[in-house]
């Protein structure tokens, strides 16, 4: 279930906190320390007669993710949950690629990280390239400038 950006052409500034606090909520529930049932949950379709169906999401660890993030965020707009979860994901991918190891650490508990404030206050800000990702250069700059 990958976040679209339709209706809107990128994404919100959001608060540095929010970020965090959704960064640990993910964490605990990916690590199963906070339990999610995704199941709970169900998506309704119109089959190939034209009747709704109604099915259960499985419980992956992404889904379990992405409902809890929502569920947290229920008394948001959907325009804030969005941009939530883009700059979430834009972040996510820098990390795993690399980019910022020189600031971002795993704990040793399995799916947490540190995650320095500055990384997180520029993830909040910066507009997303093509609405999507981080410019992975500009980051850097961008970061380096609020740490030295």
């Amino acid at each position: 279930m990958e976040p679209s950006n339709a209706g809107l052409t990128n994404a919100l500034p959001v608060d540095p906190q929010e970020l965090a606090d959704a960064f640990s909520l993910i964490a605990r529930v990916f690590s199963g320390e906070d339990a999610f049932d995704p199941t709970r949950y169900q998506m309704n379709f119109t089959n190939e007669r034209g009747e709704v169906e109604h099915k259960p999401f499985v419980d992956t660890p992404l889904n379990r993710i992405m409902l809890a993030l929502q569920e947290w965020c229920r008394e948001e707009t959907r325009e804030k949950y969005l941009s939530l979860c883009w700059r979430l994901f834009a972040l996510n991918e820098l990390i795993h690629r690399g980019a910022l190891r020189e600031w971002v650490h795993q704990d040793d508990q399995q799916g947490y990280f540190s995650i320095p404030g500055a990384v997180l206050r520029v993830a909040a800000e910066m507009p997303l390239r093509d609405g999507k990702e981080f410019d992975p250069q500009r980051f850097l700059e961008s970061v380096r400038k609020l740490v030295y």
